[in-house]
């Protein structure tokens, strides 16, 4: 089983980061991923050229999504992972989610069939509010309806501001470990 992590934090060591990696580095998680850092990505932004509805459905950038493009395809789990910033994905990660618009017209408007994918959603938040994460939803589902796959689980830590974060939420990022072996075992 192959995975991906898209991840869309500025901060490559800050807290969304320690929240995956307590996750990804458990023992018990043995799904063979790759982890592509989209701060270190040079990914141009969609300007709706429609361009990728054509022939080969490329791109007109040839820019960095070519690598994410065949990652994203030969995955079995998608980890998307971000940090949450006016109530969203950071602008980093709607860059690249923009940039699969190539997939959606792949599957919708030329019939592609891609593989079934296991969609998983990791998402810190510095406020306690309750609506914090809901526009990650939003935005995942559709990328996941792109690409054949579906969010199958999350883990959103909020509250991050404050001290003490992340033992309050230390039995969710277990869960979400669980999860993860459990995925891996129905190989």
């Amino acid at each position: 089983m192959k995975g991906l992590i898209l991840f869309g934090s500025p901060h490559l060591k800050g807290k969304t980061n320690k929240v995956l990696t307590e996750v990804m580095d458990s023992p018990d998680v043995t799904i063979d991923y790759t982890r592509i850092d989209l701060l270190k990505k040079n990914i141009h932004h969609c300007i709706g050229c429609n361009e990728c509805n054509k022939g080969d459905f490329s791109c007109i950038y040839d820019d960095d999504m070519v690598e994410i493009y065949k990652a994203i395809e030969a995955s079995d789990v998608i980890v998307l992972a971000t940090p949450i910033y006016f109530n969203s994905v950071t602008s980093i990660m709607k860059t690249m989610i923009d940039r699969c618009q190539r997939f959606f017209n792949m599957k919708v408007n030329h019939g592609y069939a891609f593989k079934n994918k296991t969609g998983i959603l990791i998402g810190t938040a510095g406020s306690k509010l309750p609506k914090s994460f809901e526009s990650f939803i939003n935005v995942g589902d559709y990328f996941f309806l792109s690409i054949n796959g579906q969010i199958e689980k999350t883990l959103f830590v909020n509250g991050t501001d404050q001290e003490g974060y992340f033992n309050r939420h230390l039995s969710s990022i277990k869960d979400m470990e669980k999860f993860l072996c459990t995925i891996n075992k129905d190989e």
